[in-house]
């Protein structure tokens, strides 16, 4: 029972460092651990507790905020791969984290001291850990959650095949089998930390550049817009996070006029990309922005869907009736204009201006 004992007493989040700082961390070891411990449990009574948690995380409800929730999705997905081909303390291991997540506690992505690397994987892997916790520094958490625990699970995925592919800690063909998740799981990241980091500098560049540098102060120093722009990113932060917990009903406000909100620019974006006979102008286009997001409001909020029809759709005709009607009777672009911003679209889509 020694080696029974020794799995026992230490905790499920510690069991893989337990065994590594006492000399079981290759495959070999592992197997015997494995085992040793499925001969345990095959030989006690049929109530007996089970030595390998993989299930307790599994299929809870949850009712935190939308990361957690995010994270306890992806950790029970997780736990069930793993499971699925009998990687029992890394199934585990995630099913921990789901369960941690379930319960609102602080869930982080895996210490590369935890697992065993190769240098190489030890690199990229800690490259890749300091970009999400810099992203977490600027409220992605908050601004961007769903994305946030997407990137951060499929970071512990990435960790935790990159161990399975070192050959101190696995056999060679097993090794060769978990490339393929190296790849898939590093690709997941990427693109989830590629759209968060375009959320995140879009936020804080359109604030900083288009309104306080254009508007407010147009002649500081580099410095001074970077700090502006850090600040603008923590206020955004603080703001999401009192919509989040103290208004919440409020916050589904916002997000039910988001989607059809972002409608409501494609007179405008129509107007820049194919100029016509009847250019729209700048007030036009002010004008039936603002009326269509009135009409969304009262069409989605005051009275939704009149007359079967969704309150987006709504907004789209008010706000291009009245983006034509103010261009009719106000000054247009000048040709110029109209030339030089059509050919910087022309240049952007095909690369010339043909």
């Amino acid at each position: 029972m020694g080696l029974f004992a020794l799995y026992r007493s230490v905790g499920p989040r510690d069991r893989r460092g337990a065994f590594q700082k006492r000399g079981f961390g290759d495959m070999k070891a592992k197997g015997l651990i494995i085992g040793a411990a499925l001969a345990l449990a095959l030989s006690a009574p049929v109530k007996a507790d089970p030595i390998f948690d993989d299930t307790s995380g599994i299929g809870l409800d949850t009712s935190g905020t939308a990361f957690m929730n995010g994270l306890y999705e992806g950790y029970e997905a997780l736990s069930l791969e793993r499971g699925a081909v009998t990687d029992l303390l890394d199934a585990e291991h995630f099913n921990h984290k789901a369960r941690r997540a379930a319960r609102r506690s602080s869930t982080m992505p895996d210490e590369l001291m935890d697992r065993l690397l190769r240098p190489a994987d030890m690199a990229d892997l800690r490259s890749a850990l300091a970009r999400l916790r810099k992203a977490y520094d600027r409220g992605a958490r908050t601004i961007g959650p769903d994305l946030s625990a997407t990137a951060q699970v499929s970071y512990d995925c990435w960790i935790e095949a990159a161990e399975g592919t070192n050959p101190a800690h696995s056999m060679a063909s097993h090794a060769a089998r978990r490339q393929d998740d190296v790849d898939r799981c590093k690709a997941e990241f990427e693109a989830a930390m590629s759209t968060l980091d375009s959320i995140l500098h879009a936020n804080m560049t359109v604030l900083t550049r288009d309104v306080y540098q254009r508007f407010i102060r147009p002649n500081e120093s580099q410095g001074h817009y970077i700090n502006v722009g850090r600040a603008i990113v923590v206020g955004l932060l603080v703001i999401g996070y009192l919509l989040s917990v103290g208004t919440f009903d409020y916050l589904v406000v916002l997000v039910t006029l988001s989607g059809a909100g972002a409608l409501q620019l494609m007179p405008a974006i129509l107007g820049v990309c194919f100029p016509g006979g009847r250019t729209l102008t700048r007030a036009g286009v002010v004008a039936g922005i603002a009326a269509g997001l009135v009409t969304l409001y009262v069409t989605l909020v005051v009275s939704p869907h009149p007359l079967g029809m969704h309150g987006g759709l709504w907004g789209l005709l008010v706000n291009t009736a009245v983006a034509l009607n103010v261009s009719a009777y106000t000054t247009p672009p000048s040709a110029e204009t109209i030339e030089r911003v059509h050919g910087e679209v022309e240049r952007f889509v095909y690369g010339t201006e043909e």
